[in-house]
């Protein structure tokens, strides 16, 4: 399998595969805890590369299906000093469910759309609470009229 790993946005963003200490990746997948974790280290030296930042978003693709394995927000990352030009970033990432579930929707949609409900999701709810990383967005996904 190859993998890709993106900081930032989905394509467009950041390849920081090269980085990435494979053997580091940990995915946990957890029907109880409702949400999957991912965590990994990141190696950068002579910062060849922006250090990763709580609030980032992290995907992970499998270049050969095409697919994404993982995605989501850094919540934690702890730097450590290997040498003086070297350092070791330590990621904890939640993937997207956790961020819907700390808002509940509380609304009566009444006669809306599908894509009128989704748009107000995501507008009032999904994106509060997170200054630096690029909000959801609705592109349409085969609703539009």
């Amino acid at each position: 399998m190859a993998v890709l790993v993106y900081l930032g946005n989905i394509h467009g963003s950041n390849d920081i595969s090269s980085y990435v200490n494979y053997k580091s990746i940990t995915i946990t997948d957890s029907i109880q805890i409702k949400a999957d974790t991912l965590s990994f280290d990141m190696i950068i030296s002579n910062r060849a590369t922006r250090a990763p930042e709580p609030g980032n978003t992290i995907s992970i693709e499998d270049t050969t299906t095409d697919k994404y394995e993982f995605s989501g927000l850094i919540e934690t990352v702890q730097e450590e000093m290997l040498n003086p030009i070297t350092f070791k970033y330590t990621c904890d990432v939640v993937d997207w469910i956790k961020i819907f579930d700390r808002h509940l929707v509380n609304e009566k949609f009444g006669g809306d759309t599908v894509k009128d409900i989704i748009k107000v999701i995501l507008n009032d709810y999904a994106n509060k609470g997170y200054s630096n990383w690029t909000p959801f967005t609705y592109n349409g996904g085969g609703l539009d009229d």
